[in-house]
């Protein structure tokens, strides 16, 4: 940015009136440079814009008034300061004297706008834009694969984001404990703490929140990081599009930005626990210094008095105000009306819990789902034992040429294609990935090639 904006660009913001100034400039490129369509305005037309908005904000005193020259008008005197700073580029047409804004200095006209909009920074729409863009890949992979980067760099610019809050927040706190002056500490509470963070304390605890879709997005990043076949799909759009070199380096990128998306979002619960931190330390703060005035300063039984005094200004001479006396009645004082003691509460004998007999049903469950388990769970023995069955005869075998007898053959040929996008390396084969599908009597998936006897390796064509 600094290598095409002018060295001047930023002397306006060193003056008394830098806050006149940064919205007037504003102001002019919203009236003149917001079309791209408009012709360039002229001198005198931005000139008596200028005068007009000083006019109607009544700061006449403010803006320009550090160069002002004798007879000049507060716009001409604003106008050569914007000139001379380089905001605005004045250029000859034939007998007129046209205003351009340079493009680098729109491009910074138009963020200060938002800025100043809010609109920089939308929090909970930007976990709603992660959500319609994962969805859109679930559907079609192939021709949204660039959604995933897209959505793994807003993942992480919405955690920056809120760092950034979290780091005005812990600045308005030193800065309120920094003061020493109560009234001050007030002050800076609602100029800083009300009028900055509120904005974005509003978009983070309304209905806008980002909790209401961080779960989808997070459940649709996990289930295409378990999809082979979405993976398998991304990563050969993401080697077309040449997001990476070869379909292995493509196959890591999908899994790193789906990765990203889900980790950033996982970690949203630490920083708002931050956030909550930092806002119940500067409440707790204010509550102690408004305590803290009451006791010292005027209080409530200051305040009561003279609100009594002026009420008593309306009184007239002969009216007469009924007091009730705070003594107590005679009768009142007697022994039937001292307090009595509560008699002690009766005691409950405890009975322990009944146990309910066991569930022969219950139990028979459990046992079959821990047998299932058991037979469908994938490890290193399982593997070499089913490599070693299927090339007894020391051959490569492909996907389609697999035979499948049992549970445990069907669990460990779907599982192979798995640790194939993982990487995960096993002793004793090698997993060779293949273009298109194996189709048979037991199996549609992914095609790959079974090699024995190598060590540690996982191969792709």
């Amino acid at each position: 940015m600094f290598g095409v904006l002018p060295n001047t660009l930023f002397g306006v913001f060193h003056r008394a009136s830098r806050v006149e100034y940064a919205r007037l400039i504003v102001e002019i490129w919203e009236e003149f440079y917001a079309d791209p369509l408009e012709d360039h305005p002229l001198a005198r037309q931005v000139t008596a814009f200028i005068d007009d908005q000083v006019r109607q904000r009544r700061s006449v005193g403010l803006l320009g008034v550090e160069d002002a020259q004798a007879a000049e008008s507060p716009g001409a005197s604003a106008y050569r300061v914007l000139v001379d700073a380089g905001w605005l580029a004045p250029y000859p047409d034939a007998y007129r004297t046209r205003v351009d804004m340079p493009e680098p200095v729109q491009r910074l006209v138009r963020f200060l706008r938002d800025l100043e909009r809010g609109s920089a920074a939308t929090l909970g729409g930007a976990v709603a834009a992660m959500r319609s863009a994962l969805q859109g890949v679930r559907d079609n992979p192939e021709g949204n694969a660039l959604a995933v980067r897209d959505t793994a760099g807003r993942a992480e610019d919405f955690l920056w984001r809120l760092r950034g809050l979290v780091a005005g927040l812990r600045r308005i706190e030193r800065e309120i404990l920094e003061e020493s002056d109560p009234g001050r500490t007030l002050g800076r509470f609602f100029a800083s703490f009300v009028s900055v963070v509120i904005a974005d304390w509003h978009v983070l605890k309304t209905a806008h929140n980002p909790y209401r879709h961080r779960g989808e997005v997070i459940d649709l990043a996990s289930r295409l990081l378990d999809d082979p076949e979405a993976l398998r799909r991304l990563a050969f759009a993401y080697a077309d599009q040449e997001l990476a070199p070869d379909i292995g380096a493509a196959r890591m990128a999908v899994r790193d930005d789906l990765e990203r998306v889900r980790s950033n979002l996982l970690g949203l619960d630490r920083l708002m626990t931050r956030l909550d931190g930092v806002r119940r330390r500067i409440e707790r703060r204010v509550a102690i210094t408004v305590a803290y005035l009451d006791l010292v300063g005027e209080g409530s039984g200051e305040r009561l008095h003279a609100l009594l005094r002026e009420l008593g200004r309306y009184a007239e001479p002969g009216d007469q105000v009924p007091i009730t006396t705070l003594a107590p009645e005679p009768g009142q004082l007697a022994p039937h009306t001292l307090a009595v003691p509560r008699a002690p509460r009766t005691r409950l004998d405890s009975t322990p819990p009944s146990r309910e007999p066991p569930d022969p049903r219950l139990a028979a469950f459990v046992e079959a789902r821990r047998a299932f388990l058991e037979r469908t769970r994938v490890g290193n023995a399982m593997l070499a034992e089913f490599v070693a069955r299927q090339c007894a005869d020391g051959e490569p075998r492909r996907a389609a040429d697999i035979s499948i007898d049992s549970i445990e053959d069907a669990v460990a040929t779907c599982a192979i294609p798995v640790l194939t996008l993982r990487r995960v390396n096993w002793p004793g084969f090698t997993v060779e990935s293949l273009p298109g599908r194996a189709v048979s009597a037991m199996l549609d998936g992914p095609d790959f090639r079974l090699v024995p006897g190598a060590r540690g390796k996982i191969g792709a064509e």
